[in-house]
This record gives structure tokens, C-alpha cells and sequence, in this order.
């Protein structure tokens, strides 16, 4: 281990040492032309994926150059690596103190750094989390930030920015190195629509279906009571009426009567 750490040192003391005209540099002197930022998040496990990728200006990447970066703010940064145009990995120190990186370059067009993060965002309510991104101190370069979110969201954005949601990832455009507030809101599907049903002691609308039937007559006492169906009405007759079956029964009865008279009186 002890070698390898030696072997290291070594490297960067030879580095240095071949750049002659190389000078610890900041982001603000321009000698980055643009930076393409680009951020891989998921808010409900709080991880995600930060790429950086520095294009260096015609002066700087024709030599050797130190160059001190500040790398997203969040609550835990791991950096994986940091490699050149020819996707070769070069020197770089990490001050997790700062959040600082220093990368040591040498005849390089372009820069990419490589690093997670963790505590971006909180969950300030259900499926609602917010967060801050502090891209002022790129301040004088050409910027683009793209956001792409895991899950369908609406995306607030203080003081302004562009976003849009597709297979199920909500991605959020910024243009500008600014300070920016992002707040997302979980997309909501709208419930299916459900019949509740009526309460105890409610009505509840009906169909009737009315059927017509000839009306049916019961003698009850000496009036009759006549229901007819297709109506809906009932009608009641007089206390002292007869109903037609009764009436023809007397006649039965009188006439068979009046023949039993007859034979007797004949003998």
C-alpha cells in the first residue's frame, strides 16, 4: 500500500513538473469554455448520477492546466473518476470540505467527471420533495443542465426552467448558472369513478313496471273491495250493495224454492 501511494505521488510530482506553464486556475477564468451538466436522480431513494463534461478553451487544451471545480451540492459526494477527451483517466483531488475538485489536465479538449450523490433532496410531504442547486459559480460559461428524474412529476422551478415528463421520467432544462429551487409534486392519477350506494333512510330512484290485470272483486261483509292493477286505484263499494255473484246465487236459491212449493201443493 505504501508503495502504491508512493508510485502516486510520484506521478503527480512528474506531472507538475511537465507543466511548466500550468497555473492553478478557477472556473471564473474562462479557461472553460462551456460545462454539459448532467444529473441521473431518483428522489424517493435519494441517489443519483452526476456527469460533468468540461469543454476547455483552444489556449488551455493545447497545454497543461489545474483546474479547481465546485461539484453539485449535496449532503454526500463520492467521486468515481474524472477522465480526458481520449476517455483516459487523469489526476483529480476531491475536498469534501469544500466540495472542490482539483484536476490536474494536460493537452485535453475535454473533461468528464464522474461522481454519485446522496441527500440532493427531502421529502417535505407526501410524494412532494424539494431541493436547491447552486449552479452560481459557474457563472461566465456556457451552460446546460439537464435533470432527468425517475418517475412522472410536476417540476416547480425557482426562478424559472423547462421541464417535461415521458415514460415515466421528468426532465427538467436549465440554461442559466443560477441558484435554483426545485420543488416535484408525484403525478396523481385521477380514482375511477365508484357508485357509492344509498344510505339507510335515503330513497332511492326506482323503475316501476305496470301491468294491466281485469280487477278482482272479495265481498267483504255487505261491500265489496274492487284493486285494480293497471290503475293504481282502489275503489270500495257501498255497505248495503251486492255483488253480481251473490245476486244470481239468490235467484238460484228462490227459484228452487218455488219449485219445492210447487210439487207439494200439486200432491
Amino acid at each position: 500500500m505504501e508503495m502504491i501511494k508512493l508510485l502516486a505521488f510520484s506521478a503527480l510530482i512528474i506531472l507538475v513538473a511537465l507543466l511548466p506553464l500550468s497555473s492553478t486556475i478557477s472556473v471564473a477564468e474562462n479557461v472553460v469554455n462551456s460545462i454539459k451538466l448532467s444529473i441521473y436522480y431518483d428522489p424517493v431513494s435519494d441517489t443519483g448520477l452526476v456527469i460533468e463534461e468540461l469543454t476547455l478553451s483552444s489556449q488551455s487544451s493545447s497545454g497543461g492546466v489545474i483546474i479547481d471545480l465546485p461539484l453539485i451540492n449535496a449532503s454526500q459526494v463520492e467521486v468515481i473518476n474524472v477522465t480526458d477527451s481520449s476517455n483516459n483517466e487523469i489526476l483529480y483531488e476531491y475536498h469534501p470540505n469544500t466540495n472542490t475538485i482539483t484536476i490536474y489536465a494536460n493537452n485535453t479538449a475535454s473533461i468528464k467527471i464522474y461522481y454519485t450523490i446522496n441527500g440532493f433532496m427531502e421529502e417535505v410531504a407526501p410524494g412532494t420533495y424539494s431541493g436547491i442547486l447552486d449552479l452560481s459559480a459557474y457563472k461566465g460559461i456556457s451552460l446546460t443542465a439537464t435533470i432527468e428524474v425517475e418517475g412522472a412529476y410536476e417540476a416547480i422551478v425557482v426562478p424559472s426552467g423547462n421541464y417535461a415528463v415521458s415514460e415515466n421520467t421528468t426532465v427538467i432544462q436549465l440554461n442559466q448558472p443560477d441558484t435554483y429551487t426545485i420543488t416535484l409534486i408525484a403525478s396523481i392519477a385521477a380514482p375511477p369513478t365508484t357508485i357509492i350506494p344509498a344510505h339507510p333512510g335515503t330513497t332511492t330512484p326506482s323503475t316501476t313496471t305496470t301491468t294491466e290485470t281485469a280487477g278482482t272483486a272479495s265481498p267483504t261483509g255487505g261491500g265489496a273491495t274492487t284493486t285494480s292493477a293497471g290503475g293504481g286505484k282502489t275503489a270500495t263499494g257501498g255497505a248495503g250493495g251486492l255483488s253480481t255473484n251473490t245476486i244470481i246465487a239468490i235467484i238460484i236459491i228462490v227459484v228452487v224454492i218455488g219449485a219445492v212449493v210447487a210439487l207439494a201443493l200439486r200432491k
